[in-house]
């Protein structure tokens, strides 16, 4: 894990600088549906003199766990959570998406087309029919996770329809990500 105070491109009354926490990519990547403990992050002056942070834009004085929505969290340029400091009156925040959670999906791109792969039938006792539109982005890479986020499955689909015998799989719910050139989907699935 490494830190940057980076320079905020158009200061407000209450923000400057930020954090940008970033994560080594030896580190591997977090299964879906899993989670790491705590993360602490300690911010100090070379002397550990206190910083003043009276008017600071994600200062909180609560102690314990609270939401903090003052903190953005982003992903490859898009916003995940949060409210960006003075995002109302930025530009650039209309560019900027938010995860949108749906009955059965999570986007990462509000502004694509509907999705150009249907996973079904859902429930399903065993086979998986996954149906790619001709408009689709290729290649098309498909892993199927289970509740705990372990990978049981990936492969790249190759034609437009294929069949996934998910028989063996114990019943429960499992998440199929599909990324297409970077536009990522996840379908939750329920195995009967």
């Amino acid at each position: 894990m490494q830190g940057t105070f980076m320079a905020l491109g158009t200061p407000t009354a209450t923000a400057d600088h930020y954090v940008d926490i970033t994560f080594d990519a030896s580190l591997g990547q977090l299964a879906p549906l899993s989670e790491t403990e705590e993360l602490k992050v300690r911010i100090t002056k070379t002397d550990w003199a206190d910083f003043d942070q009276e008017n600071d834009y994600s200062n909180h004085t609560e102690s314990g766990w609270i939401l903090q929505e003052q903190m953005a969290v982003y992903y490859y340029g898009r916003l995940l959570f949060g409210v960006a400091p003075d995002s109302v009156n930025d530009a650039s925040a209309a560019q900027r998406t938010t995860i949108a959670k749906e009955e059965n999906s999570i986007r990462e791109d509000q502004s694509a087309e509907p999705t150009t792969v249907n996973v079904f039938p859902n429930p399903t006792q065993g086979k998986l029919q996954l149906e790619v539109a001709a408009s689709a982005e290729k290649p098309v890479e498909v892993s199927i996770y289970n509740a705990d986020g372990v990978l049981m499955v990936t492969r790249t689909l190759e034609e437009p329809t294929s069949t996934w015998d998910i028989s063996s799989y114990a019943a429960g719910i499992y998440l199929v990500h599909i990324n297409q050139s970077g536009l990522r989907t996840v379908h939750k699935v329920v195995k009967e």
